[in-house]
């Protein structure tokens, strides 16, 4: 769901989606300095440093003139880069951050039958908010935002539609 809200706002609001893996992966293509740290960093199945991180976000902004406006995918992951964010978007004479929270509750998820017709393949499966999966800890993020920030929480239930209709209308009553 996530990429394809992403996708829907980036055309919607002539926003630049800044996707940290598609800036690793770029950085790695085009044999950059930092590109060839970062490879030889996850060839050692190491975590990239929040200071790498920062820096490749930093040449992801600093590609495009002031006045543009970006959606962050897959960053922050930390209250660190959180605070890291904010001073580099300080820094670049960037704008206001609006932060959405997309909000999906324990959902049970009804599994098929196996191929061999066993009914007890047949099991409930709870999914935890996905955004763990995404952020880590999720918490130290919002508590850092919610210190700066109004955080706009919505249901992230519902047709991909739907949650962008609710997305689109924290954005448009943000902009009045």
């Amino acid at each position: 769901m996530k990429i394809v809200q992403a996708n829907k706002l980036t055309d919607e609001y002539n926003l630049v989606n800044i996707n940290v893996g598609d800036l690793i992966k770029d950085e790695i293509e085009n044999n950059t300095p930092l590109g060839l740290s970062v490879k030889d960093i996850l060839e050692k199945g190491q975590l990239i440093p929040n200071a790498t991180i920062i820096g490749l976000i930093r040449n992801g902004i600093e590609a495009y003139p002031p006045s543009t406006v970006f959606l962050f995918d897959g960053f922050s992951r930390t209250a660190v880069e959180a605070q890291a964010l904010n001073t580099l978007l300080a820094e670049t004479s960037r704008g206001e951050n609006l932060i959405i929270e997309i909000v999906i509750e324990n959902v049970k998820i009804q599994s098929g039958n196996s191929a061999d017709g066993d009914n007890e393949t047949n099991k409930e499966h709870s999914s935890r908010d996905t955004s763990k999966t995404f952020y880590g800890n999720e918490y130290d993020i919002l508590n850092y935002y919610a210190d700066r920030y109004i955080i706009h929480k919505i249901s992230g239930i519902g047709t991909s539609n739907e949650v962008f209709e609710r997305i689109c209308m924290i954005i448009e009553t943000s902009q009045r």
